[in-house]
């Protein structure tokens, strides 16, 4: 499936995204994942989930040295998981999303 990403491989959100997991493909920028403890999606611990593509990463390397931002948002889904998302401003101050931490 290189090149390609499927969004959902199952109807189950947990298995949909151990399915991808499994995929190991570059482009979908799944660094690390920690399945959660039971289906309910309780489990999922700080740093359980990191997404970066190599376009994010290329941001990251390319304007850190200009300041990062991080935001945390909380339980906005079923599952009571904590989205961390690390930007960065670029030469214009347009923000790029860089990484996202489960």
């Amino acid at each position: 499936m290189s090149g390609s990403i499927r969004s959902l491989c199952d109807t189950d959100d947990i298995t949909s995204l151990s399915m991808r997991v499994e995929d190991n493909n570059p482009v979908d920028g799944i660094c690390l994942y920690e399945p959660p403890k039971d289906r309910s999606g309780k489990g999922f611990l700080l740093d359980a989930l990191v997404i970066t593509t190599l376009l994010q990463l290329q941001w990251l390397m390319s304007y850190s040295s200009r300041g990062i931002r991080l935001d945390n948002t909380h339980h906005t889904t079923r599952y009571h998981i904590k989205l961390a998302t690390l930007m960065v401003a670029d030469e214009k101050n347009r923000t790029e999303d860089c990484q996202q931490v489960c």
